[in-house]
């Protein structure tokens, strides 16, 4: 019984170690053909619509080949692909995760991130509103902040 425990002892830390390196992994591919952002939308506020006029999220993008990207989105579960074709041009896809799912992707990656630590260390710091309803004014200047010191890095 006690060898049955370590096997699945160290069959479960190879796990741990094989998710790890697939989080370096992107962290790479985020390092060489990523995007990390954070987007501003401006809407017109209608009058039912209250504060909903300005948002902000967060933004990760990797571009690269789209049956590479295609894989590694059916292995995580998250974001949305869009291809580009050009007429005799190899096709290439850019595969967008946003908003709370970027924010725990880059929770995740960030220890391997390194030309783009900063970027991920501003987007983090960020606060976020549970809703747009719980947005108030001052929460809105942080974004703003963060938003306006990642355009600068």
């Amino acid at each position: 019984m006690a060898v049955e425990a370590k096997h699945l002892i160290s069959q479960a830390d190879a796990m741990a170690a094989q998710a790890e390196l697939f989080y370096a992994y992107l962290a790479g591919l985020i390092d060489g053909d990523g995007y990390l952002g954070i987007r501003r939308r401006t809407k017109a506020a209608t009058s039912g619509d209250r504060r909903r006029g300005l948002s902000y999220s967060v933004m990760v993008k990797i571009g690269g080949e789209s049956n590479h990207l295609e894989g590694l989105r059916t292995q995580l579960g998250v974001g949305s692909m869009y291809i580009r074709k050009r007429p005799d041009q190899r096709h290439l896809a850019e595969w967008t995760i946003a908003h709370r799912k970027a924010r725990a992707l880059l929770e995740r990656v960030a220890p391997y991130l390194r030309l783009k630590s900063k970027q991920a260390e501003c987007i983090l710091m960020m606060p976020q509103a549970r809703s747009r309803w719980d947005a108030t004014a001052e929460l809105r200047a942080l974004q703003e902040s963060s938003y306006q010191k990642i355009k600068k890095l």
